[in-house]
C-alpha cells in the first residue's frame, strides 16, 4: 500500500471498495495519507455492523452476528442501573460504571445485550456507629423511629441492612424485619431470616421487599424475634444520639423509647435503570 514519496509496504493494497470486498470486508473507518491516497484502518465482516440504543431496560440480540466480532459499549451516559452481555446463553460480562470500550467475542450461535436495573438501589439513610447492642432477652422487637424533620421521611426504602449476632446459647427460628407505623400495624415485612445462621460476630444482615414502604412520621423499622431463656440474639446499636429526630425503641409488651441510642442501619431505595447506553456490533 502506498504512502506517498518512496516510502512503502508490501502488505497487499486495499485501494478499492471492490478489492476489499473481494477479500470478504467492508469499509468502516478511512484514513487519508499525505499524499492524498486513502487508506483504510479498519476492515469489518460483510455481516456490517448493527447497533442499537437502550433508553429503557430490554434486551437486544444482534441478528446477523456470529464468529469473531467487536462489540462496542458506550454507558458513559447510563446514570443507573447495569448492562448484561450474554454470549450463547451463558452471562459474560456486567458492566455497571460509565465506560466506552469495545469488547472481542467468538459466539458460537448468539450475542445478547441487555439493560437491567442494578441490582442493589441507592443508599437512602445509614447510621453505621456501633459498639453497643440491644439484646432480645425479654425484649422482642427493636426498632428505630422516625419523626418528623427526618431525612428518611417520605422517602421509599426496599430493603433494610443490621447487624446481628449470637447473645447467648444457641438461637434458632425466624427473625422478621417489619416496618410499623405509629399504630403500630405493619405496612410491610422487608424480610425474615434465620437465627440459626448467626455466629458469635456480628454480620451484616439485609431484608428486602422490592414493593417498598414510603415511610411516615412515627414510623418504626423494627427487627422482631422472640427468643428463648437460653438462646437470645442481639443487633449491633449507637449507645449515643447520633441521628437527629430518630431514635431507638424497643418492646417487652408495649414500646420503650431509648432516646440517646440509635440502631445501626443501612436503608436502601428501589434498584434502578436510568439514563442511555449506545451499543454496537461489528464482523
Amino acid at each position: 500500500m502506498g504512502f506517498g514519496g518512496s516510502v512503502s509496504v508490501t502488505t497487499k493494497p486495499h485501494t478499492h471498495n471492490q478489492t476489499l470486498q473481494d477479500d470478504g470486508g467492508q469499509l468502516s473507518t478511512t484514513l487519508t495519507d499525505m499524499g492524498g491516497v486513502t487508506l483504510y484502518s479498519l476492515i469489518t465482516g460483510a455481516s456490517g455492523t448493527e447497533t442499537h440504543e437502550f433508553t429503557t431496560t430490554e434486551t437486544w440480540t444482534p441478528t446477523d452476528q456470529t464468529g469473531i466480532m467487536e462489540v462496542l459499549i458506550d454507558t458513559t451516559l447510563m446514570s443507573g442501573g447495569a448492562v448484561n452481555i450474554t454470549i450463547d446463553g451463558v452471562l459474560s460480562e456486567t458492566i455497571t460504571t460509565a465506560t466506552s470500550n469495545i469488547r472481542l467475542y467468538n459466539p458460537t450461535a448468539s450475542i445478547t445485550i441487555q439493560t437491567a436495573a442494578s441490582a442493589i438501589g441507592p443508599l437512602v439513610l445509614e447510621q453505621t456507629t456501633g459498639g453497643h447492642q440491644e439484646a432480645f432477652t425479654d425484649v422482642n422487637r427493636v426498632g428505630q423511629q422516625f419523626v418528623t424533620g427526618s431525612a428518611l421521611i417520605g422517602e421509599t426504602i426496599t430493603k433494610v441492612l443490621v447487624r446481628l449476632k449470637i447473645n447467648i446459647g444457641t438461637p434458632s427460628g425466624t427473625i422478621t424485619c417489619t416496618v410499623r407505623d405509629s399504630a403500630d400495624t405493619i405496612k410491610l415485612t422487608m424480610g425474615t431470616s434465620s437465627a440459626g445462621g448467626l455466629t458469635a460476630s456480628y454480620q451484616d444482615i439485609s431484608y428486602e421487599n422490592l414493593t417498598g414502604v414510603t415511610i411516615a412520621d412515627q414510623d418504626k423499622v423494627c427487627i422482631e424475634y422472640v427468643a428463648s431463656v437460653t438462646d437470645t440474639i442481639q443487633v449491633e446499636v449507637a449507645n449515643s444520639d447520633v441521628l437527629a429526630n430518630s431514635s431507638e425503641w424497643y418492646y417487652t409488651t408495649s414500646w420503650f423509647e431509648r432516646a440517646t441510642y440509635d440502631m445501626y442501619f443501612k436503608y436502601y431505595g428501589a434498584p434502578t435503570y436510568s439514563g442511555t447506553v449506545y451499543a454496537s456490533v461489528s464482523q
